[in-house]
């Protein structure tokens, strides 16, 4: 392949990726709360953790448009990361900058992934990793602040000391246990079979009208 043919099938390349993933200037991010996450679609703790982010993302976007998630990627190629790209709903540094991504893992001291760094509106750290926040706490967790992070402690504290019972075991949709099976006794189908003919048979063969419909005689 000569130069010119190179550059050229560049820079076709280039125009097809602004296509499918447009530019955002990074102006437009001042004054929000901002999630840098450190990821990569080769590890699997990042793939379990990918899902549970983008449910609370899409939570708190409904509810606080000054909230932004940024993909810093460890992928191993441009394709991977595309492809790892698209199955999230934020924004993402260009995979082509690796100096940028060395400066953030450095700047940072990121030793592993996933890690999710909280910046505030003036880009300063409130959180160096909120990965277990988000697992344990959901979109509840959000601004992320020292100050939120002890209400949910207290707020724990206060349901650890008014546990009970129920308020382990129950939930919205069930108030049961299963026993351990075992099967039903002859002597148990009888008592059933009686029940069954005595209080709902005979009362159907009394009415005539409900099996066969009104008499005519």
């Amino acid at each position: 392949m000569n130069l010119f043919v190179y550059y050229c099938s560049f820079i076709c390349y280039q125009l097809g990726f602004l296509c499918f993933f447009p530019q955002v200037n990074v102006s437009d991010l001042e004054g929000k709360t901002v999630a840098l996450y450190f990821s990569a679609h080769w590890c699997p703790p990042c793939q379990n953790f990918t899902p549970r982010l983008a449910s609370v993302y899409d939570e708190l976007k409904k509810q606080h448009a000054d909230f932004e998630v940024i993909f810093i990627s460890s992928d191993e190629d441009q394709k991977s990361f595309e492809n790892y790209f698209k199955e999230m709903p934020w924004l993402a540094l260009p995979y082509a900058d690796r100096k940028a991504k060395k400066f953030l893992n450095d700047w940072f001291k990121v030793e592993g992934i996933p890690t999710l760094i909280i910046l505030d509106g003036q880009g300063k750290t409130i959180c160096n990793d909120a990965t277990e926040l988000v697992f344990k706490y959901g979109a509840n967790a959000y601004p992320f602040t020292e100050e939120k992070l002890e209400q949910l402690r207290q707020e724990e504290e206060a349901k650890r000391e008014a546990q009970t019972l129920e308020s382990l075991l129950v939930t919205e949709e069930r108030d049961y246990l299963l026993s351990r099976f075992e099967p039903v006794s002859e002597a148990s189908i009888c008592v059933y079979w009686n029940y069954i003919h005595k209080h709902i048979i005979m009362d159907l063969l009394k009415n005539d009208e409900y099996l066969f419909g009104q008499s005519t005689t």
